[in-house]
């Protein structure tokens, strides 16, 4: 069956205020003394790690990055992307090493630091900037001695240094969210940093290198999935492990429907009770149609059914006043099944497809930024039916990124090493890592 997203459903790219109105306003790029893709920055080491830039391959590329007098290793990566990757519970091991004699050397620190950007415009000027700090580890590799002068650190000198992804944001009981960019309509950025801080005495200068990481989190159900939905529904009572939602009728506004007519029909949804899935799976639902007093009503119903996945990115700008909205369909339903018709009643089973595998996944950091799917039904009457309603549902689901009990598999094959969600790397992500350099 083929179907179509509504139209006069709210917009895909939005932009309300608080008082529900809609702004015009276009968004302009934003302007920072950071170099863009496109642009470069004169008497300025290159973010690209040593290997890359010689021209390596990307099976023996390692992560390498130097400043005057040292060079920091981040190791081997064996996933080819431009920059380290670290998955869920990753933790970022690496060497800093001294490439020549440096003298006065107080201090070497390096630090794991993760940070949300908001950027918004208005008239082709920066209207507003929001920014929230998630995560600051700091790990000391080497410390002077205060009671002496400091003795030099000799060429060739390596400090190793190990710092864990937490699991949370340090304020929030919330999941760590993975590195993303969001262009449209507004900018919001999430980077992920090691920053290598050498303190020197004396004339000495401060020597600092800020390298981008990526942070791709997999996740996984807590549940199996259920098989498929039941071939019958009899009455009101359910089966375990189902649950149901009444799909809401919105009438006309030329139609002054009474009480009576409004429950003349009604539509449920029915899913699996555990709101959880993993991406790629198949999500199984059920609709049904009940019109006992109009037994043709469900049949007019059932011939223009949509059922989506929607995407629905939303970031909060002015101090929460506003909000910007942006919705993607990432699936939708495209084969029905009449599984059982009586006089006045229709029950229909579907299977909707929860985007690709691996590339999708439910994450937020409340008051900034949000990730949500959305599983939108509307069933609609035929066109000459217009004393009919349209009947519409938005149900949220949270999607991760694997298979229920996938993670505890591959943890096992990789030795306990976590695998970095691939999926979830884009180029606007490796843009955003780009800048963050």
């Amino acid at each position: 069956m083929s179907v179509q997203l509504d139209d006069r459903l709210s917009p895909f790219h939005s932009f309300h205020n608080r008082h529900g109105h809609q702004s015009d306003s276009l968004p302009v790029p934003r302007y920072t003394e950071q170099a863009q893709v496109s642009e470069r920055v004169l008497h300025r080491s290159s973010t690209l790690p040593s290997t890359l830039a010689n021209g390596r391959g990307v099976r023996d590329r390692e992560y390498k990055y130097r400043t005057d007098n040292v060079e920091v290793d981040l190791g081997p990566c064996p996933w080819g992307l431009l920059y380290a990757a670290y998955g869920r519970g990753g933790t970022v091991r690496g060497t800093v090493t001294f490439l020549k004699k440096c003298s006065s050397v107080l201090q070497v620190t390096v630090t794991l630091q993760a940070s949300l950007s908001i950027t918004t415009s208005m008239h082709t000027m920066v209207s507003g900037f929001a920014s929230k700090p998630l995560i600051t580890r700091k790990v000391t590799v080497f410390m002077a001695d205060s009671s002496s002068s400091p003795s030099p650190v000799q060429g060739g000198t390596s400090f190793p240094f190990n710092l864990p992804f937490p699991e949370t944001i340090d304020d929030l009981d919330v999941s760590l969210p993975p590195s993303c960019s969001v262009f449209y309509p507004i900018t919001a950025e999430i980077n992920y940093t090691v920053r290598i801080d050498v303190v020197r005495g004396k004339f000495y200068r401060h020597e600092m290198r800020t390298i981008p990481i990526l942070y791709l989190p997999k996740s996984s159900p807590q549940l199996p999935p259920m098989v498929g939905m039941p071939w019958a529904l009899s009455g009101d009572e359910l089966p375990p492990g189902l649950k149901r939602v009444d799909v809401a009728g919105v009438w006309p506004d030329e139609c002054h429907a009474h009480s009576a007519d409004r429950e003349l029909a009604t539509v449920e949804l029915f899913l699996p009770d555990s709101p959880v899935f993993a991406a790629g799976d198949l999500i199984p639902l059920g609709l049904r149609i009940r019109c006992h007093s109009s037994p043709a009503i469900p049949k007019l119903l059932s011939g223009n059914i949509g059922v989506f996945l929607v995407k629905r990115k939303k970031v909060w700008v002015s101090e929460g006043r506003q909000i910007s909205v942006k919705e993607l369909a990432v699936g939708r339903v495209s084969d029905l099944h009449v599984n059982s018709m009586v006089e006045g009643a229709m029950y229909l089973t579907m299977e909707l497809q929860a985007g690709e595998v691996g590339t999708e996944l439910s994450w937020s950091v409340p008051g900034f930024i949000d990730v949500e799917y959305i599983i939108r039904v509307i069933v609609r009457p035929p066109a000459y039916a217009k004393h009919l309603p349209v009947f519409k549902r938005d149900e949220v689901i949270q999607l991760c990124t694997d298979p229920y009990g996938s993670l505890t598999r591959e943890l096992l094959t990789m030795d306990g090493t976590p695998t970095p969600a691939l999926g979830l790397y884009s180029t606007p992500a490796a843009m955003s890592a780009l800048r963050s350099s």
